[in-house]
């Protein structure tokens, strides 16, 4: 018989061995510790290895969850940053085109508020529509400010107005307010036909005055002109 037979056979014999030591092993000997021992050799064996798995997961959950939830905590911050990165850096990518936009924005609001007369401009403005109605030859039977009513950052101020004249008469002074070069609105036509020297037309007229508490805007020019938009 030639060795690789004896050592199948040996090996079959051993495995039978076992069998027949775990046939006849008793599982209620698992809980006598002190008999251990004496337990077939397969079973320490996977005993000893379920006792190395049970000693890794516990060292696993016990000394590294804690780092590794720090670092995933440290990952999400990081992540975070970058985001708040990139966001300011495509902010400060576009610095200069906001700059431009406000110089824009500034320069139309400086425009708009150079059209809106003073306190001390409003009657001169009168001034300038009374001599915007005659000009066409209409007769003024009244023209009076009202109270005026603030607005944000300005006042609204109406202007009643009263006139006589044609029907090509009117359209031309209405022509002629809004040539202006200060801010006048006009509104509430109403025209009677039954004037004796003509038709008459009452409408009211609002301009409206900036407040200079609201306002700060010391380098705007006033530009002196002759009428409104």
């Amino acid at each position: 018989m030639g060795k690789a037979t004896k050592s199948i056979i040996s090996s079959i014999s051993t495995l039978r061995t076992r069998a027949n030591n775990l046939s006849n092993f008793d599982v209620a000997e698992l809980a006598e510790l002190d008999t251990i021992a004496e337990w077939p050799q397969p079973v320490r064996q996977f005993l000893l290895l379920g006792t190395l798995l049970l000693g890794l997961l516990t060292g696993y959950f016990y000394f590294l969850s804690e780092p590794r939830r720090a670092i995933e905590a440290a990952q999400a911050l990081e992540d975070q940053l970058r985001a708040d990165f990139s966001h300011k850096a495509r902010e400060a990518s576009q610095l200069d085109a906001m700059k431009g936009q406000v110089a824009v924005i500034d320069l139309a609001f400086n425009g708009l508020l150079r059209q809106l007369p003073s306190s001390a401009e409003v009657p001169s403005l009168v001034d300038d529509i009374t001599e915007a109605g005659l000009g066409y030859g209409l007769e003024f039977s009244r023209i009076q400010l009202q109270g005026e009513t603030m607005r944000e950052f300005f006042y609204e101020l109406p202007i009643e107005i009263a006139l006589v004249g044609s029907y090509h008469d009117f359209g031309m002074f209405v022509s002629g307010v809004a040539s202006l070069g200060r801010i006048v609105t006009l509104h509430d036509f109403k025209i009677d036909s039954s004037a004796e020297k003509g038709q008459k037309m009452r409408l009211l007229a609002r301009t409206y005055r900036y407040d200079e508490k609201f306002v700060s805007t010391p380098s705007v020019e006033r530009e002196s002109t002759d009428g409104v938009i």
